[in-house]
């Protein structure tokens, strides 16, 4: 989501997927899957056509998942952005950072 915006700065090896599905297929190296059931509609976008959380979401997500001051400058990149329009989605309640 984030590479997509060009949000941050990640080098990841494997891209995480979470899906609300069972996948049984064989998925490329480079691709986690991780099941999802929990993440309700309004939380899901698409762009360009690909299913997708909202950015707010995936922030939120991420929120534990990286170091807290790398966060912050991801968080207020994307308050940024989405003040001047270039991120058209409201952010929901992050919470205290």
């Amino acid at each position: 989501m984030f590479g997509l915006l060009g949000l941050g700065q990640f080098n990841s090896p494997k891209v995480r997927v979470g899906t609300r599905r069972r996948v049984r297929r064989a998925l490329p190296e480079w691709m986690d899957l991780e099941s999802r059931p929990d993440v309700p509609d309004q939380d899901l976008t698409r762009w360009s056509g690909i299913p997708a959380t909202t950015v707010w979401r995936a922030l939120e997500d991420m929120r534990h998942r990286m170091p807290p001051d790398r966060w912050e400058v991801l968080h207020e990149e994307a308050l940024r952005r989405s003040r001047s329009g270039e991120l058209s989605a409201t952010p929901w309640s992050m919470g205290a950072a």
